[in-house]
């Protein structure tokens, strides 16, 4: 006896239900994909924005904080023991003492020292001469250095490769110069932003430390608290997003 099976077919109606349904799921899929990339390019903006404000801030850091080492505060006396150096790229506008701002507070002008690792080993007040404890090449001819417990800055005359010495002048001798000082070479910088980004440039070497993606860069000193307010606006894109990023960093000047 042969015992016959039906089998039963899937109907179009069905057929369809299960279309819809793969739809259905498919779309919930696909949006959820696209939530999640796009709060990714969000995300990663944002992260870029305030990565690249946070390179400004930086930059800064340093230069700020040894604004003024070992310079004249009042503004005819600071120019006064820089006799000579201003010319077409340091004038006396940009540069009137070691920390100046634009009228539209968009620029900021520095005056500031750079550690050397060098050290005061030996000086002759009489010849304004020192000896330092490291390679005496990190001193150029024409530079001018400052130090911690001095008073003036001062340009450097002669470096003797022989002697190891190095002859100074300034508006003062080096009486007040302690022995073992650190010696501090002396850094111009200009800081701005325009469409290519933020630049720092020292303006007697012409190097320049660039961040890109920096739209805004605001600058306020207030000279009753001696206090730099700096605010920086950064910008990341990640395909057709943009996101900004504000940051504010507020500095004591401590040697003004």
């Amino acid at each position: 006896m042969i015992t016959t099976v039906k089998r039963k077919g899937v109907s179009l109606v069905e057929l369809l239900i299960v279309i819809l349904l793969l739809g259905i799921i498919m779309g919930a899929v696909v949006g959820f994909l696209s939530l999640f990339l796009s709060h990714f390019e969000v995300s990663s903006s944002g992260a870029k924005a305030r990565q690249r404000a946070e390179m400004v801030l930086s930059v800064l850091n340093d230069p700020v904080s040894h604004a003024g080492l070992g310079m004249q505060i009042s503004t005819d006396d600071f120019k006064e023991s820089f006799e000579g150096i201003y010319d077409l790229a340091v004038t006396e506008e940009k540069f009137p003492s070691s920390l100046h701002v634009s009228d539209d507070n968009e620029k900021l002008y520095l005056v500031y020292g750079k550690p050397t690792g060098l050290s005061v080993v030996e000086k002759d007040v009489t010849a304004n001469t020192i000896k330092v404890n490291g390679p005496i090449s990190l001193v150029a001819d024409f530079d001018w250095i400052v130090f911690p417990t001095g008073e003036v800055p001062y340009k450097v005359e002669i470096v003797d490769d022989y002697s190891k010495e190095i002859t100074l002048s300034g508006k003062e001798n080096l009486e007040s110069v302690a022995l073992f000082d650190e010696v501090y070479q002396v850094k111009f910088m200009e800081a701005y932003v325009d469409e290519d980004g933020f630049h720092a440039v020292d303006p007697r070497t012409g190097e320049s430390v660039d961040v890109k993606g920096i739209k805004t860069f605001q600058v306020t000193y207030f000279s009753d608290m001696k206090v730099l307010l700096v605010e920086v606006e950064g910008y990341g894109a990640e395909g057709a997003r943009e996101e900004n990023e504000w940051l504010a960093v507020s500095w004591r000047v401590r040697n003004l």
